[in-house]
Parts: C-alpha cells; structure tokens; sequence
C-alpha cells in the first residue's frame, strides 16, 4: 500500500490546513532584526581600539622612581633662653629731680587773696589753688564765680 497517489505527490492532509498568523510573522521578523543590530553593536564596539592603525608605532615609556631617604637625625638639644629687664632714666634726664608738690602746695607764682580775683573755678594743680579757697573741700575752689 501506498501513501502516494498517482502522479507521485503525498495526499493532501485531511482536515483545515494551519495558516501563520500575519502579526506573529511581522513580530517575528522584527525581534530578528533587533537581536542582529544588537550583535554588529557589540562586535563594532568590541573591536575598537584593540588594532592600532597600521601607520601607528606602539611607544614605550620607562619610568624610574628613587626613594630618597632622609640623613639620620641629632638629638634636639634643649635651648634656654632668659631675660632680664631693668629700668634705665633716660640719658638727657637728671637723676636727682624733686618730686613735685602734692596738689595742696600752693603755686607760689600766683596768688590770689580771694576768690574774687581768682579767674573761675579752680582745681588742685591750677596755678593759684589752695585749701583756703575750696570752702566745702569737693577740690574746687572758688566755684561761686
């Protein structure tokens, strides 16, 4: 028995025939497409930079590095260092000056009898001020005027 017909070609199957859907076609032929781009994307850039241009001569640079040490080191040695200050008059100043009168001592070139010939008010160290005239002893005399 044969499953050949006459002229030599197998028998059509029996039943409906299976047809490709038209999307699942265009899907497919898409997400080909995108996996052969991904793939030359990768063989391009895997390849760059790995050949030098034929032009290019490889250059090799030596680098010598020295370590400098430092010189053995002393010791620090412990330095001291004092001062002494002492006063000293100044050259053009006599050594031997009185000392000026407190501020009671009367001036002795000016005089006043009252404190109606006195100027103003006056304090202790103001040429013709004394005791006599400061009447309620605040150190001004004369103050009324």
């Amino acid at each position: 028995m044969s499953s050949q017909n006459a002229g030599g070609q197998r028998p059509e199957p029996e039943g409906p025939r299976r047809r490709w859907n038209p999307w699942l076609i265009a899907l497919l032929a898409v997400a080909g497409a995108v996996v052969a781009l991904a793939a030359l994307g990768a063989l391009i850039e895997a390849g760059e930079g790995t050949d030098p241009a034929p032009d290019e001569t490889p250059t090799v640079t030596v680098t010598e590095t020295e370590t400098a040490t430092e010189p053995a080191r002393e010791p620090p040695t412990e330095t001291v260092t004092s001062t002494a200050t002492e006063t000293v008059p100044p050259p053009d100043a006599p050594e031997d000056i009185p000392e000026e009168p407190p501020g009671d001592a009367p001036d002795t070139d000016v005089y006043y009898e009252n404190c109606d010939e006195a100027p103003g008010p006056l304090t202790p160290g103001d040429p013709g001020y004394r005791d006599e005239l400061d009447r309620d002893d605040d150190g001004v005399a004369c103050e009324a005027n």
